[in-house]
C-alpha cells in the first residue's frame, strides 16, 4: 500500500481495491478502505467503512469528522444537515486535530457559504499550518464552485 501510494494515485487505488477484495468488511482494514472508496467517489461505501470502524472502536471525533466530510461530498438528501451535526462536535472534541476543521470547511463549501469557507481555510492555516494551494484546490471537486466566486478572487488577492 505505501509503495503503491508513492507510485501514483492510480497504483494506490488499485492496491486499495485489492485489499478490499481480499479482506471485505475486515474491521482492521476498514479505515484504509474509507480512503479507497472516497478516491473512487463512492461516498456511500466510504460511509459504510466509517460505520464498520465506528462499530469496532466506538464513538470517535476523528470518525465523526471523516463522516461529516464524506456526507458533505455525497450531498444527498439530508446529508449536509447530518454533516453539520457531526462536524462541529468533532472539531470541539479534538481541537488539536485538523479533521474537525476540514469537516467544517466541507460543510461550508457544500452550503455555498463562501465567506465562511474562506475563513475556515484561514483558521486551518493559522492553527495547523495547512496551506491549500490553488493547484490542489483545482484538483479537488469540492472547491470547484468556490474558485469561480468573487469572494475567492478577493481572498486570493489578499493571500498571495
Amino acid at each position: 500500500m505505501k509503495l503503491a501510494q508513492r507510485i501514483s494515485v492510480d497504483a494506490y487505488k488499485a492496491a486499495l481495491d485489492e485489499l478490499s477484495r481480499l479482506f471485505p468488511n475486515d474491521r482492521s482494514v476498514a479505515l484504509i478502505q474509507v480512503d479507497g472508496a472516497a478516491l473512487r467517489g463512492d461516498y456511500t461505501a466510504a460511509l459504510h467503512f466509517v460505520d464498520v470502524v465506528d462499530a469496532a472502536v466506538g464513538p470517535d471525533p476523528f470518525l465523526d469528522g471523516t463522516r461529516a466530510m464524506l456526507l458533505a461530498a455525497r450531498n444527498g438528501p439530508g446529508d449536509i444537515e447530518r454533516a453539520d451535526k457531526a462536524a462541529e462536535p468533532a472539531a470541539q472534541a479534538e481541537p488539536q486535530l485538523v479533521v474537525g476543521s476540514f469537516a467544517r470547511l466541507s460543510v461550508a463549501l457544500a452550503r455555498h457559504e463562501w465567506t465562511k469557507a474562506l475563513a475556515q481555510m484561514d483558521e486551518m492555516h493559522s492553527r495547523f499550518g495547512v496551506a491549500l494551494s490553488e493547484r490542489a484546490m483545482r484538483a479537488t471537486p469540492m472547491f470547484k464552485e468556490l474558485l469561480e466566486t468573487p469572494e475567492y478572487a478577493e481572498w486570493r488577492a489578499a493571500h498571495p
